[in-house]
């Protein structure tokens, strides 16, 4: 999102809420995944891989392929959605040792009405 600070939208029945990262604690976030009933939050800023689910939201920083921090992983983010299934499928990439360094899955519980 250029000139906002966050970003939902919706993909089929999945609320997926983009945003960097720098604006918002963790917990201004969570209050508003949890308004908005969001699937999926994606940030960016710290530029460390995270995939998490904490209630019936997934959490995923991607991290970065050119400027890691953290343990230095470049890596990037994989978001797979098979809507006839609802299911959702989440990955961070290690991209030097081309392996998953994490991974998600979830059928219908974070597929929104």
């Amino acid at each position: 999102p250029i000139m906002s600070p966050y970003l939902i939208f919706q993909f089929g029945r999945l609320r997926i809420l983009a945003h960097h990262g720098h604006l918002f604690s963790d917990q201004e976030i969570s209050a508003l995944t949890n308004v908005w009933g969001i699937s999926l939050c994606i940030s960016g800023h710290t530029h460390i891989p995270r995939l998490e689910k904490q209630g019936s939201t997934f959490f995923l920083n991607p991290g970065s392929p050119s400027l890691p921090k953290g343990e230095k992983f470049f890596t990037a983010g994989i978001v797979e959605i098979l809507e006839k299934e609802e299911t959702l499928f989440l990955s961070v990439l290690d991209l030097k040792k081309r392996e998953i360094l994490a991974k998600q899955a979830s059928m219908t519980a974070t597929i929104k009405p």
